[in-house]
């Protein structure tokens, strides 16, 4: 993000304090689907019904902070923080709930079945469906990445975030990133090395 989009962000933000609720609709216009790609990402297919709310919701506190919103550092790394907060509170509360829902399905002798993901759908041995077969295990690596790493790497490979806006977002050191990068991608390569080596 170059210094002049940076501006352009914040002078929005300042328009949106200033009443101009056209404002908003321009900061939905630039952001709304590079958040939504963040949340899908961040939460996976499990959370994918519920993607489009969160992501209101980050709008809707973009809003509310019209006027208490500092036009310092980067705009994407305030945006994102915001969206990688209510990922981790989303994240919380649906796994609380999934393990009350199998406690409750233990009890009734139907240990948890309803949460299993389906089983993946056979695959044709054509290039097309390798490359497809391939995407689904790398989602699912990244998936199964701990939330900060994942939004670590979301953030500098998809969205192109620095290192220094990225600490922001997550509220941590450059070295925190480097390091949140670092162990991601090695997780990344353990995890998809079997797979690989059968192809």
């Amino acid at each position: 993000m170059t210094e002049a989009d940076n501006a352009r962000d914040w002078g929005l933000m300042a328009r949106l304090a200033a009443d101009d609720e056209s404002a908003l609709d321009e900061i939905l216009s630039r952001w709304e689907q590079p958040v939504l790609t963040f949340i899908h990402r961040q939460l996976g297919r499990r959370g994918a019904p519920d993607a489009e709310d969160l992501a209101l919701e980050v709008f809707w506190r973009v809003y509310e902070a019209r006027r208490s919103a500092r036009p310092t550092g980067s705009f994407p790394a305030w945006l994102f923080r915001i969206a990688y907060n209510l990922c981790v509170d989303y994240s919380r509360k649906r796994n609380r709930l999934a393990r009350e829902i199998s406690f409750e399905d233990l009890a009734n002798g139907s240990p948890g079945a309803a949460l299993e993901p389906p089983a993946p759908a056979s695959h044709q041995p054509d290039t097309r469906a390798l490359n497809r077969e391939l995407a689904e295990h790398l989602e699912e690596a990244l998936g199964r990445l701990p939330e900060n790493q994942r939004a670590a790497l979301v953030l500098c490979k998809i969205e192109g975030l620095s290192y220094q806006e990225i600490a922001a977002a997550l509220g941590c050191s450059i070295s925190s990133v480097e390091a949140l990068l670092f162990r991601a991608r090695r997780n990344i390569q353990a995890q998809m090395a079997p797979y690989l080596r059968g192809h």
